[in-house]
């Protein structure tokens, strides 16, 4: 994403919280972006003449330079991404507070 803005992870939990969410879970997907983008790269070098024949060579070109680029900016820790788990509290059906349950569900 070109000219995208990444958000640094305090000021995003926040938001969530200022919205009525609680932050149930929260984890820096730095490391798998980094591997993602290297896959994705690996992948048009293997496909490269199809990719020139749909693109062009300079667009094909520009897209192989911008993964290997935002790649290393992952691994160097110059950004990072994180994903953000939220609930929304439910006062009227869960007065006790027991908003979701204690352990980690979603890797069930």
């Amino acid at each position: 994403f070109p000219d995208g803005d990444l958000g640094a992870p305090g000021f995003i939990e926040s938001c969530i919280h200022d919205a009525g969410f609680n932050v149930v879970h929260q984890e820096n997907l730095r490391q798998h972006y980094a591997l993602t983008l290297h896959h994705w790269n690996q992948n048009l070098s293997e496909h490269w003449d199809d990719a020139v024949k749909q693109v062009g060579f300079e667009r094909a070109k520009v897209w192989g330079m911008y993964m290997a680029a935002c790649a290393l900016n992952f691994e160097l820790d110059g950004i990072q991404i994180h994903q953000f788990l939220a609930a929304k509290p439910d006062r009227v059906d869960h007065p006790d507070g027991k908003w979701y349950p204690l352990r980690q569900w979603w890797q069930a």
